[in-house]
C-alpha cells in the first residue's frame, strides 16, 4: 500500500490456471477512513500474460507508479525452459486513473528481468529497478509516465 494524500491504494495479483484466467495486478483507492473509493481496477492494459509481484510507490504530486512482473508475452526461450520476465510499470494519478500507457524495462533477447523496485524520486518521476543476471539495472521515467533514460547499471559504491 501507498499512501495518496490521506489515502491509500491497495494493490495485490488474482487469478491463475485454477481460477481459468492469466493472473492479473489489480488496485483499489482506499479512503482515510478505511473504506473502498471506487471499484478496484486493473493495472495492466494487456491482459494475453502472466501479471504478478505488484510494487508501488507514491510521489510527491499524488502519483502513483506501479511496477509488476509480467511472464510470458514473449515467446518461451526452450533452452531456460520458462517464459521470460519483463519488469513493467505505468503511473496512475491520485483518483486512479491512469496518466501513462505500461511502459517495459528494456526488453533483453536470452533473459529476464524481475523488477526489483519502483522508487520515487524528488522531481515527481520515478525510477523502475530490475534484475539482469548479476546485475541490478534502473530506468527513469518523468512525472508524465514517459521514459527519460534507457537502462543503466547501479554500481555496488552507489548502493552504499
Amino acid at each position: 500500500m501507498a499512501g495518496c494524500w490521506g489515502r491509500m491504494l491497495a494493490v495485490w495479483y488474482s487469478g491463475g490456471p485454477e481460477l481459468g484466467a492469466h493472473p492479473m495486478v489489480y488496485g483499489r483507492l482506499i479512503g482515510a477512513d478505511g473504506l473502498p473509493e471506487g471499484p478496484a481496477f486493473a493495472v495492466a492494459e494487456h491482459v494475453e500474460a502472466y501479471h504478478v509481484r505488484p510494487l508501488v510507490s507514491a510521489l510527491s504530486d499524488g502519483g502513483i507508479p506501479i511496477g509488476w512482473n509480467r511472464f510470458a508475452q514473449f515467446p518461451i526461450d526452450e533452452a531456460l525452459g520458462s517464459p521470460y520476465v519483463t519488469a513493467m510499470v505505468r503511473k496512475f494519478d491520485v483518483n486512479g486513473p491512469p496518466v501513462a500507457g505500461e511502459a517495459a524495462g528494456p526488453v533483453h533477447p536470452t533473459t529476464g528481468q524481475p523488477i526489483g523496485g519502483v522508487f520515487a524520486l524528488a522531481d515527481g518521476g520515478h525510477a523502475v529497478g530490475f534484475y539482469r543476471g548479476h546485475q541490478y539495472l534502473a530506468r527513469f521515467f518523468d512525472a508524465a509516465g514517459q521514459a527519460v533514460s534507457g537502462e543503466f547499471a547501479l554500481q555496488a559504491h552507489l548502493l552504499a
